[in-house]
């Protein structure tokens, strides 16, 4: 989540028209701790909630920002939680890479990969940089909205619901849905990476694993000492998401 609601709840609107059954079943909203963000999230929630009956759980980060690589890290184990749960359970995840910054997307993209979600998307959206101008004016009406009752919720909405809808939900004409490739990573490929890096990690690594230490000392996983292999602090972090 960014802290306008309208990329991810247009995103929404455009999965539900191409998924099986034209039905999302969960959706999983991240949003930093920052007011202005849980409030675009709980009014999605609310939104989605009683237009499409799907269950919509948000996941509140710690900072009000992702900005520094402790907030990466927490965002990719909260996010790569998610994925692997429904992965694990057979259910069909689809990413969003809308909204957020770069390094949340790329980010979600990642761990699309690693984990063996579905498909990623993206939008584009033409002609409605007035949304942004909109929802500032709306919003002055809704701070605060992630702590309001249900009744209060349901009446703010009621209040200001053609604004929302305006704000929500673009027109189709507006909005262009991008698929974004993800790297397809086999149940095995993945398991070898994990016991190399855990290999690593306790100092005991097989010989045969050198070209995978390789691409991961390229990529700024392992560093070495003398002959000897480390895990980075990327390393680790990889470590920590493969282990769960």
């Amino acid at each position: 989540m960014g802290l306008q609601p309208s990329p991810i709840s247009a995103l929404i609107d455009c999965l539900a028209s191409i998924v099986p059954r034209g039905k999302l079943d969960f959706v999983e909203l991240i949003a930093t701790s920052s007011e202005r963000c849980l409030d675009s999230a709980y009014l999605i929630k609310f939104d989605v909630e009683g237009r499409l009956d799907a269950r919509v759980n948000v996941h509140a980060l710690s900072g009000e920002d992702v900005k520094s690589f402790e907030d990466v890290a927490e965002f990719l184990k909260v996010s790569g939680r998610i994925i692997r749960y429904y992965v694990e359970r057979g259910v069909d995840v689809y990413v969003s890479v809308s909204g957020g910054r770069k390094d949340s997307v790329s980010s979600l993209i990642f761990l699309g990969s690693l984990f063996g979600a579905k498909r990623a998307f993206h939008i584009i959206t033409e002609g409605i940089s007035y949304l942004n101008e909109l929802w500032f004016q709306v919003y002055q009406h809704l701070k605060g909205f992630h702590r309001f009752p249900q009744e209060e919720k349901q009446q703010k909405y009621n209040a200001y619901k053609d604004l929302i809808n305006e704000v929500l939900h673009p027109s189709k004409e507006a909005v262009n849905l991008v698929e974004v490739p993800l790297l397809p990573v086999t149940n095995s490929f993945r398991k070898n990476i994990h016991n190399v890096l855990k290999g690593i990690s306790s100092g005991e690594v097989s010989t045969k694993s050198e070209e995978i230490i390789s691409v991961l000392r390229k990529m700024g996983y392992v560093e070495f000492k003398e002959k000897t292999a480390f895990l980075t602090r990327l390393g680790k972090l990889l470590l920590d998401l493969l282990e769960g």
